[in-house]
């Protein structure tokens, strides 16, 4: 499964313990279409959390343990 720029760096986000509220205003996203694409993101990889999420991406090389810090 591919995985979008943007996809990976929300994902990159959430590793670093950011809020939607932060990503929102870090990306010039809405906090609406932020949580949005978590949701979906969370879908794509059978994830029920955002801590999930992360450890999902991690697992099946999406995301490095150095781009968690």
């Amino acid at each position: 499964m591919q995985m979008s720029a943007r996809e990976l760096a929300l994902i990159s986000y959430l590793a670093k313990g950011l809020t939607s509220k932060e990503i929102a205003e870090d990306t010039a996203m809405s906090k609406a279409t932020v949580d949005l694409s978590i949701r979906i993101l969370c879908e794509k990889l059978g994830a029920r959390s955002r801590a999930q999420l992360v450890a999902k991406a991690i697992q099946q090389g999406y995301l490095s343990d150095q781009e968690c810090s």
